[in-house]
């Protein structure tokens, strides 16, 4: 009984509303959030693979295939997990050096970006489907280079933070409806303790006080006006009773 009308009340309801408005609130921060975090991101991955791919022809243009070599191997222990990857071909796109065996069977976007998907080892040694994101020149003598980048952990962070970001919401309305039914339900106790003390006056207790809050608010602020109108009342009543016995 007392749940029900928890949950019918105005409080609930009002309550329900406002977490309602605060839900769509906080769904368009976090998508700003979650917008300004993978843009940022991707546009790291981007420079990253454009200053990689600079370096790498400024190297091979002054050291030759020797300065190629020694840069992947200094890139491959530098402790970037692999993220990237080098490859220069030549005309016939026979590999020159790097540590792509092919030349990739690539798809290509706008602005001159590159994508395909490549068989790597995974972290625990076994062999894995994985995207990349690479940018290429074309050089004068006919070779090409290439250099590319793991996607997958794009991705991988661009999900958990969404997740983290939906479970944030979830969570926010889940406490704010929590939240709405306990202070329904404070709100629902207070008003049945002041109907109790009002149906004791009508039934003719004139002498029946409201109990006052004790915290400070509207119901405390309530109750004090409704104790004064008794009061006013009852000494209203009590002057009839007098001009009464005086006519009498």
């Amino acid at each position: 009984m007392i749940i029900s009308r928890v949950f019918a009340g105005y409080p609930f309801r009002f309550m329900s509303a406002y977490v309602a408005c605060l839900g769509v609130a906080v769904f368009f921060v976090l998508a700003i959030i979650y917008a300004t975090f993978s843009y940022d991101y991707f546009t790291s991955v981007h420079n990253t693979v454009t200053q990689e791919l600079e370096e790498f022809n400024l190297t091979y243009q002054r050291g030759g295939v020797v300065g190629a070599e020694e840069f992947v191997a200094s890139r491959l222990n530098r402790g970037d997990f692999n993220r990237f990857f080098y490859l220069i071909v030549d005309s016939n796109n026979q590999k020159v050096a790097g540590n792509l065996n092919h030349w990739p069977d690539i798809n290509q976007y706008s602005d001159g970006w590159l994508g395909f998907e490549l068989n790597v080892l995974g972290w625990d040694g076994e062999s894995v489907n994985a995207d990349f994101v690479a940018r290429s020149i074309n050089l004068d003598n006919g070779h090409k280079l290439l250099t590319a980048r793991h996607y997958d952990d794009v991705i991988s962070s661009a999900k958990l933070v969404s997740g983290a970001l939906i479970r944030s919401m979830v969570a926010t309305i889940i406490l704010g409806t929590i939240g709405g039914a306990i202070v329904a339900g404070l709100s629902v106790r207070r008003i049945d303790n002041i109907n109790k003390s009002v149906q004791q006056i009508m039934a003719g207790d004139l002498s029946q006080r409201i109990a006052a809050d004790n915290h400070q608010g509207d119901f405390q602020e309530l109750s004090f006006n409704l104790n004064r109108m008794l009061d006013r009342i009852q000494s209203l009543m009590a002057s009839m009773r007098q001009v009464s016995d005086n006519v009498a």
